[in-house]
């Protein structure tokens, strides 16, 4: 079993604007490894707009200190990465609403103003002090995902969003 986290590309406004704080995804990274249960995975995967296509040199540093991180190939599919995942791990990014269409935990780190903003019955987990990730990730290992919230919360965003001339 594996949890997903999917940074933003290196230096994006959004994440230092969003979650200033959430910002260093080394120290993420290392974080998240420590909370997981045994037999968990966490498994990264780097933007796919990554320039040069190289593996971004502080993830990799962050990723070989830990035992239970991965990092995959940016040729691995992305939706299978969310299908078979128990949850994914967000910092200001919009794959946490692809998560959310694959009924899957979303766990999200500071504020995005572009999806969640500060709606609190957002059905997702958010991240606000670190301290809090090991009891977030066993509520998503322990509990279904809330479909009905997610399909509710997905209207809305989608009714909101509807343009009428």
């Amino acid at each position: 079993p594996y949890f997903v986290f999917f940074p933003n590309k290196k230096h994006n406004h959004r994440t230092y604007n969003c979650s200033p704080f959430h910002s260093d995804y080394g120290a993420l990274i290392r974080a998240i490894s420590i909370s997981l249960p045994i037999g968990y995975s966490l498994l990264i995967k780097d933007h796919p707009h990554h320039i040069r296509k190289k593996p971004n040199n502080d993830l990799l540093k962050a990723i070989m200190s830990t035992d239970n991180c991965h990092y995959l190939s940016l040729n691995t599919d992305y939706f299978d990465l969310i299908e078979n995942a128990v949850g994914i791990f967000a910092s200001a990014s919009c794959s946490a609403i692809e998560s959310l269409m694959s009924w899957k935990h979303v766990i999200a780190f500071g504020s995005d103003p572009y999806i969640f903003g500060s709606n609190l019955l957002a059905p997702i987990h958010r991240i606000d002090n670190l301290e809090k990730l090991p009891v977030i990730i066993n509520k998503c290992i322990s509990k279904s995902v809330e479909k009905d919230k997610i399909n509710a919360y997905l209207f809305s965003l989608i009714s909101s969003s509807i343009f009428i001339l």
